[in-house]
């Protein structure tokens, strides 16, 4: 259902029994979904239009919501640009691990620090080969 979204609106969204989804007027493929608990904001995102939470009302405004969707919507498709696919990934991996996994995965990237156009298997052997002493290293890298 399209709705034009604002604080008054969302505040007077109910749960209606099952899971519902608002989207948004003023900001296409920007929305709301509207749980037993929960008040999620939802972006749709890529070519296979993936929907991607972005934060829970009322921690999270409507208008912070709306500028943190932006960069969300202007990706055109799927695949990570070089200059920012670490980030991406490291972005994806705080959402469903722990922190201290994630500065794990952390400091390994900002070992290796190479461009992903340079990164060819024999290049990761390469560099895969430098924690052969440590094999618990060597196998979580």
């Amino acid at each position: 259902m399209q709705k034009l979204l604002t604080e008054i609106v969302l505040k007077k969204l109910k749960w209606n029994g099952t899971t519902s989804t608002y989207w948004d007027k003023a900001l296409p493929a920007f929305g709301v979904r509207v749980g037993k608990r929960t008040k999620t904001f939802i972006v749709m995102t890529g070519k296979k239009r993936i929907a991607q939470s972005i934060g829970h009302y009322p921690s999270l405004s409507l208008k912070d919501a709306r500028i943190k969707a932006i960069p969300y919507l202007d990706t055109q498709d799927d695949t990570p640009k070089p200059s920012n696919a670490k980030d991406e990934f490291l972005d994806s991996c705080k959402r469903r691990l722990k922190l201290a996994t994630v500065q794990q995965y952390k400091s390994y990237l900002d070992y290796i620090d190479l461009p992903l156009q340079s990164l060819t298997k024999p290049e990761i052997m390469r560099q895969l080969n430098t924690w052969e002493d440590k094999p618990s290293s060597q196998n979580y890298a």
